[in-house]
């Protein structure tokens, strides 16, 4: 991804009439053809936004300014996509216990509502896509990054190699790429990220002996609310699957 400093001029972006005024985001991928595009996703989730009562959920979702596929084939049918969308921020920014919670409460309703409405598994919720927005003094917690998502009517592999972020992965998932992914799943690596946010802002505060420590214990954490998520547990028993 590239940071577009200078805001391009009126009429050249595809977000209707409104007048942008905010540096922009360029992301470049090489995907596989067969996959759903980002752009699709988040207007899809958008469309139904808008055509229903949740209109809220659109200050939680991100904004593509203008898509573009560039036709390519390597050894896997794969497309260069082109996405232009407004300047996000990692949630990891944010100093305030208030501000943190707020922002995590709302990317965990996003999530819901995704799963719930428009049928979509995000598949690659990590440390870098749990951003936030601020507007007119708020801060809004968003969901970003729809390259791995997939709608639940299509529920079939979309390349030959399974992708994600390892640290953040559901543990059922890991050195299981044949396994069903489910609203669980996701969910599992939200509270993966809860977690380690909030441990890296409680280190902050630590001596310096003492931050080595924090760190090295993540990975013990990671397989120990691993076992709790799974299995006959409260959190599956109450979630849908």
């Amino acid at each position: 991804m590239a940071k577009l400093v200078r805001n391009v001029g009126d009429g050249e972006l595809d977000d209707g009439d409104e007048e942008w005024n905010q540096d922009l985001i360029v992301k470049l991928s090489w995907s596989p053809k067969s996959r759903n595009s980002e752009q699709l996703i988040i207007e899809a989730a958008r469309n139904h936004a808008n055509a229903s009562e949740h209109q809220w959920v659109l200050a939680h979702l991100p904004n593509v300014l203008h898509a573009q596929d560039i036709d390519r084939t390597t050894y896997e049918p794969r497309i260069l996509r082109v996405l232009v969308l407004e300047e996000l921020f990692p949630v990891f920014l944010l100093t305030e216990a208030t501000d943190l919670a707020k922002a995590f409460r709302d990317v965990f309703k996003c999530y819901q509502w995704l799963y719930l409405q428009p049928g979509i598994f995000h598949r690659d919720i990590s440390l870098n896509n749990v951003m936030f927005r601020k507007k007119d003094g708020k801060i809004f917690g968003v969901l970003n990054d729809y390259d791995l998502a997939l709608l639940k009517k299509n529920d079939a592999p979309t390349s030959k190699v399974r992708t994600g972020t390892k640290p953040f992965m559901a543990f059922d998932l890991i050195g299981c790429p044949n396994d069903v992914h489910r609203y669980r799943h996701d969910l599992e690596s939200l509270l993966y990220v809860l977690v380690y946010v909030t441990s890296i802002q409680h280190s902050r505060s630590l001596p310096r002996h003492q931050k080595s420590l924090v760190s090295h214990r993540l990975g013990d954490l990671h397989l120990a609310l691993s076992s709790l998520c799974r299995g006959p547990n409260l959190l599956a028993l109450v979630l849908p699957r």
